[in-house]
């Protein structure tokens, strides 16, 4: 519905962050206990996500949930979106799935000490085989794109908790989606893992 959208764009555009997740419940984006379940540092990204993609100054797109959407897809979007994507609450969740041109990317001059400038989306699918070592080659890339120390701390996806399976049996049940913004290169990464 276009007027919930412009409604919303002006309440962002003239409301404090933090105060904009009370307009997700009543546009039916989430439910008071979907909300409630997020942390307060969660809900802020959220909310900064809905000024990226509503306030005055940028044309992007999010992972909000779209109006025609179904009730039981925006539960999927808030479980999968809820997934760490590794285990380290200093990593930056903050998510984009949305395009943006050069002048977006680049932003102004009195926008780039930002830490919420829009970044340029990269898109990594990963596909082969039960077994063959795709999750292993996400784990790599991660801690390479994080800096991480092989030999003292290491970053891992949720996903190796189910890794315990026979190779025999597959493991592909479902796509998982990670959203990083990695610290050794300047964009963000979709990672699909099948």
């Amino acid at each position: 519905d276009s007027n919930a959208e412009n409604e919303l764009k002006t309440w962002c555009d003239d409301n404090k962050v933090s105060d904009v997740y009370d307009k997700l419940i009543a546009f039916g984006y989430f439910t008071l206990s979907q909300l409630s379940a997020l942390s307060n540092d969660e809900r802020i990204n959220l909310c900064k996500q809905l000024k990226l993609k509503y306030g005055k100054k940028t044309r992007f797109l999010t992972n909000i949930p779209s109006q025609n959407m179904k009730p039981d897809e925006r539960e999927v979007v808030v479980v999968q979106s809820k997934k760490i994507i590794v285990k380290q609450d200093s990593i930056d969740e903050s998510t984009n799935d949305g395009e943006c041109d050069d002048d977006d990317a680049k932003g102004s001059p009195d926008e780039s000490d930002d830490s919420n400038a829009v970044k340029m989306n990269k898109t990594l699918m990963f596909i082969g085989e039960t077994g063959t070592g795709k999750t292993t080659t996400i784990n790599s890339l991660m801690n390479y794109l994080f800096n991480a120390d092989f030999y003292g701390h290491r970053y891992e996806l949720i996903q190796e908790a189910f890794a315990e399976k026979q190779k025999s049996e597959s493991m592909t049940d479902d796509v998982i989606l990670y959203y990083i913004s990695p610290t050794a290169i300047d964009c963000q990464l979709t990672v699909i893992d099948t």
